[in-house]
């Protein structure tokens, strides 16, 4: 990694190439030894039905709403984040038995109960998941109460409440996302949802290495509805309890408490990936994370968030090598003095 100074330099220089606006591009890029982006266009591959559904359900005690302002440099769109992970779960996952009877309430705080709707407002939704393997998109169909009025109110988004009551006896809450602009172009959906799975990836690489706190990264998916007109898209993620924490945005800045876990997930990525490519804009509630950005050393693809080559300068600027970095053999670059935890 090259000095401080170093890349002050080369920053002040990409900065004053840089152009204003990141454009979209779709190339193709080397990224991993055996990954590449995927196309933005869905390719359907046939899933089993689910399972029929069955009558009411009921969530409780779900936890509060994470905190809305929060930094982030990513021009794509502003951050609406309240999910649960469905595999690697959180401690705290309190999902009650069903009931039969009743509307389907959801306690999204202290003293603070929501009612969602009934069974008889459940709808018919086509779940679009993309896997990294096939570098394809499965569909399934479900069966889904969104609430009809959003919990919260982004730049560009708007989030609603939305429960998978496919299998009644084993509910699902998610947040469900969707442009408040109709005409905004729906291949950012699928992006946001690629990124997220390509970061799940880096995940995995990253676990593998036996770090002192694992890492992992919600299943993000696209829902189709296909009983609405125009059958619009909204983008669904598992609920998440607990604090949400932004670690870092995708422009250098580093939240307070400056953990060494999301950090060193940053760095791995890049080195992993033999500086094609890093992963920022890190949150989430503990290590769970979620909406990530990726940064490609040409700068094309993924995204207006994308800010190449400058995003990675950015990151290091500010990086201090910490005890996780060290734990993964990675290139020292301005290390902490006297560094502990994770």
């Amino acid at each position: 990694v090259s000095t401080q100074s170093t890349w002050a330099n080369e920053t002040k220089q990409i900065e004053q190439q840089q152009p204003k606006q990141q454009q979209k591009h779709q190339q193709n890029l080397v990224v991993l030894e055996h990954l590449e982006p995927p196309s933005v266009q869905p390719q359907q591959i046939p899933c089993a039905p689910p399972p029929t559904p069955a009558p009411d359900v009921c969530v409780e005690n779900l936890a509060q709403k994470p905190p809305q302002n929060v930094p982030n440099q990513k021009p794509h769109h502003h951050h609406i984040h309240h999910k649960q992970q469905q595999q690697h779960q959180p401690k705290n996952n309190p999902i009650s038995p069903p009931v039969t009877k009743g509307p389907i309430k959801l306690e999204v705080g202290p003293n603070t109960v929501r009612s969602i709707g009934s069974m008889d407002q459940a709808e018919s939704v086509i779940m679009m998941k993309y896997d990294n393997e096939t570098k394809g998109w499965c569909e399934t169909q479900a069966r889904v109460i969104v609430s009809p009025f959003p919990f919260q109110e982004g730049n560009l988004r708007v989030a609603f409440h939305c429960l998978d009551v496919t299998i009644s006896n084993s509910p699902q809450h998610f947040v469900a996302k969707m442009a408040k602009d109709p005409k905004e172009d729906v291949s950012i959906y699928y992006l946001d949802v690629q990124m997220q799975s390509l970061a799940k990836v880096y995940a995995e690489k990253f676990n593998a290495r036996n770090p002192p706190k694992k890492v992992y990264f919600v299943e993000a998916s696209i829902m189709k509805m296909i009983n609405r007109p125009g059958q619009p898209i909204m983008a669904v993620e598992p609920y998440l309890h607990g604090k949400y924490v932004k670690h870092t945005n995708n422009n250098g800045w580093i939240e307070k408490a400056d953990r060494n876990t999301p950090q060193a997930f940053s760095h791995f990525t890049y080195c992993y990936s033999k500086g094609q490519l890093m992963v920022v804009d890190i949150q989430g509630v503990d290590d769970y994370y979620t909406d990530p950005q990726l940064h490609s050393i040409d700068g094309k693809g993924w995204g207006l968030g994308n800010l190449g080559k400058l995003g990675m300068l950015r990151f290091f600027e500010t990086h201090r090598c910490n005890a996780v970095c060290q734990h993964l053999q990675l290139p020292p670059h301005q290390p902490k003095s006297m560094d502990q935890g994770t």
